[in-house]
């Protein structure tokens, strides 16, 4: 049932990264929405493409006039709700309006909105189809729902049981991705000028002084040297600071050809390894206190895939129930049990391996 693998170099990084802002910068109105905007945004749903002039004509039991119609749907675009319909969501079901002047779709916000408030007149089977049929590129569905079931499946099946799951799982995740944005807000790290976390490898008294107020600590900087460079030399080298000449002097007593060292450049909040004259890696000092400078190194993550992970790791649990009941309904349903095998992938029972920010995404 989950899709097969792909590494996230086969898919454009732009898009992907496009996607994952769509789900840290979700915005819902803070006041309840009225009922010809609620009306909207279901017509957008079921009918992405359609223009002001039809919604006006689909719903004229709402409204007399067009600019009635009109000023709902700018209200629901300046909420940021919807859009004006463009390349990025394709689709067969515009009702002949796609050449009118301004067809408009839901946006991302507007598709979490619906979720989680769905109304009794609209069943959670025809939410879900028609998201996956209208909608089927959002970022919330290619994110969180096709590593683990793919698109076509749920649509060939048409079980009412498996789109009530789908939907309940959504709706949690939407809810988490929510009630979760303060948390992400209050995360604390640092990043480079290229957005990379930082990784602090030690810290460095601003004067002599604070030497022993600052105690340094050589084990993450000596875990990433190995790691970085697999010097296994490093395992049982000495790590010395020199304050003075503000170094860390890094070598092997049983191999003295093993001599490298760090300078820290305070005034160009630079540090830079080196052997010898050769210049091996650069490092940068990061935000500092009144005591001590940190001496930082850029991972291969990005402040968006960090915050991404986060929220990933925020809904395991919801992946982890819905799983649970696609398999116990696949038991008793041989329609479900079919397409399972159909697909002839492997669920993995390890979360992180099918996390997208771990480069494991969908078709």
């Amino acid at each position: 049932m989950v899709s097969e693998n792909h590494d996230h170099t086969n898919l454009n990084s732009r898009y992907l990264e496009s996607h994952y802002f769509e789900i840290l910068n979700v915005v819902l109105p803070q006041k309840p929405l009225g009922e010809k905007h609620l009306e909207i945004l279901y017509l957008l749903l079921k009918s992405p493409g359609i223009t002001i002039y039809g919604i006006f004509n689909k719903k004229r039991n709402l409204y007399t006039y067009t600019t009635s119609a009109r000023r709902h749907v700018k209200s629901l675009e300046e909420m940021g709700m919807i859009e004006i319909m463009n390349s990025k969501y394709k689709s067969t079901h515009t009702n002949g309006q796609n050449n009118e002047k301004n067809p408009y779709e839901l946006n991302t916000n507007g598709i979490f909105f619906l979720i989680l408030n769905n109304l009794d007149s609209i069943m959670e089977f025809e939410l879900i189809y028609s998201l996956l049929e209208n909608y089927g590129s959002n970022a919330l569905l290619e994110i969180y729902l096709y590593p683990f079931i793919k698109r076509n499946t749920i649509i060939g099946l048409k079980d009412d049981h498996l789109s009530s799951l789908v939907f309940e799982y959504l709706k949690s995740v939407c809810n988490t991705i929510v009630s979760s944005q303060k948390d992400i807000e209050s995360l604390i790290y640092q990043v480079d000028d290229d957005n990379r976390i930082l990784q602090e490898l030690f810290r460095w008294p601003k004067e002599i002084e604070y030497e022993s107020i600052i105690p340094f600590d050589p084990q993450v900087l000596r875990n990433y040297l190995i790691f970085k460079y697999d010097w296994t030399w490093i395992n049982n080298a000495m790590i010395t600071p020199n304050y003075h000449d503000n170094a860390v002097l890094i070598y092997d007593d049983n191999n003295p050809r093993n001599k490298i060292r760090i300078v820290i450049d305070i005034f160009q909040h630079k540090a830079y390894l080196r052997d010898r004259a050769k210049t091996i890696d650069g490092f940068c000092i990061g935000k500092q206190s009144d005591l001590f400078l940190s001496i930082n190194a850029p991972t291969n993550e990005t402040d968006t895939e960090f915050k991404m992970k986060f929220l990933f790791h925020q809904c395991e649990t919801h992946l982890q129930s819905f799983l649970l009941k696609i398999d116990k309904i696949a038991k008793s349903n041989p329609d479900i049990a079919a397409a399972i095998l159909k697909e002839n992938s492997c669920r993995k029972t390890c979360y992180e391996e099918n996390d997208p920010t771990n480069k494991r995404l969908y078709d």
